[in-house]
């Protein structure tokens, strides 16, 4: 199957180097020319916490027309690049494309649906745990479901296929009949870590270890949870505030993708995680005081802390 990857930041290089290592045909398209070249030149490794290393060269374009068409275009850069990175890659989208999406936040599917035919569009969740070392390099920090599912009833046949393609190159993978649910379920999960563990510049399993903290993440969860209600989405699991506290320990060492950001002086995706909370619940009236400040405080470090 030949396969582009969209971005290739932890996630877009994780997979590329074990769908290359299971023998696929995989390109991956990144805008940032430095970055690309280094890829080009080193190809991918993969620290997976043994004494080996996946190392792979794949095909590295910086231009959508260079890349030419694909089976599957699988989208991974941050979610508020969603809408450049969909109409870059529109024209290679044939009648055999499927598009899939395994990105953080909300809105990322019906962003890509303005632009591909919805029975091609294919969403889901990861908890695979990456962190990006340096352009092509990457910590496999630990081994989480990848579950996938259609958004629309035509979109389904594509999944199982999908889906056999990533167990096969070593990604335990499921399929579900109901992702938005998963999505929200991750995106609760995201908002009762990321942005505590951002703004307090720890990692996941010290969130637990201060009762202030653990107070703060059970009102971002009922709020999320409320949002969720109003919006008519039934997440996947009953204990929203059991989950988040199971994530962080089973990740305790972790430093989640917004604290790596906010070190780093990158954007977050904040807007599409608490941010979007906040504004799903101004539309239906339910009110989302903690997910709002959260999101107005990781904002303004995020603005304090880039360069310029």
């Amino acid at each position: 199957m030949k396969i582009l990857i969209v971005g290739a930041g932890a996630m877009g290089c994780l997979f590329a180097g074990y769908l290359l290592r299971q023998g696929h045909d995989v390109s991956i398209l990144e805008i940032n020319e430095e970055r690309a070249a280094t890829i080009r030149s080193g190809g991918l490794t993969i620290d997976d916490g043994t004494t080996s290393s996946v190392t792979a060269c794949p095909h590295v374009y910086t231009s959508a027309a260079e890349a030419g068409s694909a089976d599957c275009i699988l989208i991974m850069v941050k979610a508020y690049d969603t809408g450049s990175a969909v109409q870059s890659v529109r024209p290679l989208v044939t009648g055999k494309t499927v598009v899939m999406t395994l990105q953080n936040g909300v809105g990322n599917v019906e962003t890509i649906q303005q632009a591909v035919p919805h029975g091609r569009v294919l969403a889901g969740t990861t908890a695979q745990g990456a962190t990006l070392l340096g352009p092509g390099h990457v910590r496999h920090a630990g081994a989480g479901e990848t579950i996938l599912g259609a958004t629309s009833e035509s979109g389904k046949k594509h999944v199982e296929t999908l889906a056999a393609m990533l167990r096969d190159a070593g990604i335990a993978t499921s399929v579900s009949d109901n992702i938005t649910s998963l999505i929200w379920g991750k995106l609760l999960v995201n908002c009762g870590i990321n942005p505590i563990c951002a703004l307090m510049d720890i990692k996941n399993g010290q969130l637990l270890e201060s009762p202030h903290l653990v107070d703060v993440m059970v009102k971002v969860v009922r709020e999320v949870e409320s949002v969720a209600q109003a919006c008519g989405v039934e997440l996947p699991f009953a204990d929203g505030r059991g989950k988040v506290g199971d994530v962080c320990r089973a990740t305790s060492g972790n430093i989640c993708s917004m604290l790596q950001d906010v070190r780093a002086g990158r954007k977050t995706e904040i807007a599409q995680m608490n941010g979007a909370v906040a504004r799903f619940g101004a539309e239906r009236e339910v009110p989302t005081p903690v997910n709002q400040t959260l999101a107005d405080l990781v904002l303004a470090v995020g603005h304090m802390r880039r360069p310029g």
